[in-house]
């Protein structure tokens, strides 16, 4: 062995000493987190609906008259989403650039699409019909969604950009939806097909194509990362619920961890997939798929009954909801193989996580739109690293 080879042989071995210090040292010593309660207008409740990289929250804030109003923050001044004159508008998609995309409610309880840009709203066309809905929008500021055609009867996936509206066409049904875009301007949906099937479509170039199934009749397409792989659920041919994968052209069932239902939630860019699954009748665990396998990630130490896995960023941090019964959901994070509680959540919302380690939920005891950071000595915000 040279000298040279020698030096890179103990260079590589003091970095593989110091990751483990790290990852043992991160693992053993609780985070702290630092704590922002994001409000609610009115006198209401409020929910997060997205987190974008800079720790801008997407919120919907009921009121207690009964209207609803959208407003982004990152837990200082909140920017209100106002459509002066024009009724609601509610927010359901937030990309990195702050761009909000979402459904307006005119007269008539009609919803059409709509950009919110910079404080400037911008009514997107529809395929011909009265209304629309938005279900995504990328860093690019492409949005997806599903329109209806002239008559109000059919409804298809469309995709939006550069101001101009594009039919995606259905697989062979009357019915269609883009649930997911990518940065590459992939899409991801639902289709019905000429059997009445539910199943899954990727669409690119102009081409939509159907993806396949687990056997069953019915998918529900959860995510997809900018690699172009889907994630989501549906049904075997024995009628038992799965998470899949699909990606290069092949569909996967992901299986359970013992019990009869599973499914995906997220999927990031490395490709790794969070979700839940069951163990037994009536107990539920969160789950990571990598490497071809599912694995448990447990519920520390029996002191939960059920666990869902609901999102996780590309450093593979993890976070979801655990409660030991009902009503007593409260926050988890999964990070170097350690499940740390963050706070008391709502089951019914989701939680959401940047790639800073920030994370957004909605409170349960005070039904406000809550956001926490990891904080190390000081309260200064720190990253985390999760899943290697």
């Amino acid at each position: 062995m040279t000298l040279r080879s020698r030096r890179r042989t103990g260079i590589a071995r003091l970095r593989r000493f110091l990751l483990l210090s790290l990852l043992f040292a991160t693992a053993a010593a609780p985070l702290n987190y630092r704590f922002v309660d994001l409000g609610a207008p009115d006198g209401g409740s409020s929910r997060t609906i997205a987190l974008n990289r800079d720790g801008l929250a997407l919120v919907i804030a009921d009121a207690a008259a009964g209207a609803s109003r959208t407003f982004v923050s990152r837990g200082g001044p909140a920017t209100d989403l106002r459509w002066p004159g024009r009724g609601e508008f509610m927010g359901t998609s937030l990309n990195d650039r702050g761009q909000v995309a979402g459904t307006g409610f005119a007269a008539g309880d009609r919803s059409r699409a709509f950009l919110w840009d910079r404080g400037a709203f911008t009514q997107l066309a529809t395929l011909g019909g009265t209304m629309s809905e938005v279900r995504g929008i990328n860093n690019r500021g492409e949005i997806v969604g599903g329109s209806f055609l002239p008559g109000d009867d059919w409804e298809h996936a469309f995709v939006w950009k550069d101001g101009k509206i594009r039919d995606l066409g259905t697989l062979g049904g009357s019915y269609s939806i883009a649930v997911a875009i990518n940065d590459r301007g992939e899409v991801a949906g639902e289709s019905r097909t000429n059997s009445g099937d539910l199943h899954p479509f990727f669409w690119r170039n102009g081409a939509m194509k159907d993806i396949g199934t687990l056997g069953g009749n019915r998918i529900w397409v959860a995510a997809m990362n900018d690699r172009g792989q889907v994630v989501g659920s549906g049904l075997t041919v024995d009628g038992e619920k799965h998470a899949f994968l699909w990606r290069d052209g092949v569909m996967t069932d992901l299986g359970t961890l013992g019990g009869s239902e599973s499914g995906a939630t997220a999927i990031n860019s490395r490709g790794q997939i969070v979700g839940y699954s069951s163990v037994s009748p009536g107990t539920t665990h969160a789950f990571v798929w990598e490497r071809g396998k599912m694995r448990d990630l447990g519920t520390m130490d029996g002191r939960f009954r059920e666990a869902v896995a609901t999102d996780i960023n590309d450093r593979g941090v993890i976070v979801g909801r655990a409660c030991c019964g009902v009503g007593d959901d409260v926050g988890v994070v999964w990070c170097d193989g350690a499940m740390i509680t963050v706070g008391e959540v709502a089951a019914s919302n989701p939680v959401v996580v940047n790639e800073r380690g920030q994370i957004a939920a909605t409170g349960r005891k005070t039904a406000h739109a809550v956001l926490w950071s990891p904080a190390g000595a000081g309260g200064t915000t720190q990253a985390l690293s999760g899943l290697q």
